[in-house]
């Protein structure tokens, strides 16, 4: 039985309230977060603005719900023999999906502006499935999201960065590249992780498919090496 509360934030499932999420323009908020643009939600005390911010820090995960129930959960081919997470092989993969599925996912989510990165995480749940987690940093206001694969084995966690970085109409590959590879070596840095992997979805329009698609290696400032996927 749902009841009035006063005290705090709301569940709409527990709280008679108006839906958080149609209390402001749930486009342009996504929007000013992909242009890196800060935004206010300015309104009187008690008025729900800390229920919209709850609200609006999980749409990434409902909108990426409808791929998790129906991606394939197979686990069997990115896991190798000994039980360890074949994460090459795990990227690989994805990129080839992405080819070939893309057009057809695209029209699946809600909010256009974050579909990709929304399906890439959808595809790694293979992994908590499998037995790991996800570790997830959305970048608000930096444009990127960063994501950590954990991988028990031999009584310890394994874990590699994944950052995911899009490439817009305007916007320089090479250049969103170099930034990436910088932000994801900071990422390793933060995190410890023993390998990362940078994600870039090529969005821009005129581009082939097939012009989209590489995978290579590059070396940070620091030295670290990161495995460049292009989508």
């Amino acid at each position: 039985m749902r009841s009035f509360n006063t005290t705090g934030p709301v569940n709409p499932a527990d709280h008679y309230c108006i839906p958080p999420l149609e209390r402001f323009d749930l486009d342009e908020v996504l929007m000013l977060v992909r242009t890196k643009k800060y935004f206010v939600l300015h309104a009187p005390r008690q008025t729900g603005k800390t229920s919209a911010l709850l609200a609006l820090r999980d749409v990434p995960r409902e909108l990426s719900r409808v791929a998790q129930e129906t991606l394939d959960q197979d686990t069997a081919w990115y896991v190798g023999t000994d039980g360890g997470l074949d994460v090459g092989r795990l990227m690989s993969e994805f990129q080839g999906f992405f080819r070939r599925h893309s057009e057809h996912w695209r029209n699946r989510f809600e909010y256009e502006e974050a579909w990709p990165q929304l399906l890439l995480q959808a595809f790694l749940h293979r992994v908590v499935n499998g037995g790991g987690r996800i570790e997830r940093e959305y970048g608000l206001g930096r444009g990127r999201v960063d994501l950590l694969l954990v991988w028990p084995r031999d009584g310890r966690s394994r874990e590699w960065a994944v950052e995911c970085k899009v490439v817009r109409d305007g916007d320089g590959l090479e250049s969103t590249v170099a930034a990436g590879v910088e932000q994801t070596a900071g990422y390793m840095d933060r995190c410890a992780a023993e390998a990362g992997h940078l994600v870039i979805f090529d969005q821009r329009a005129g581009r082939s498919r097939g012009d989209k698609v590489f995978h290579r290696r590059r070396r940070s400032k620091s030295g670290a090496e990161i495995d460049v996927w292009g989508m």
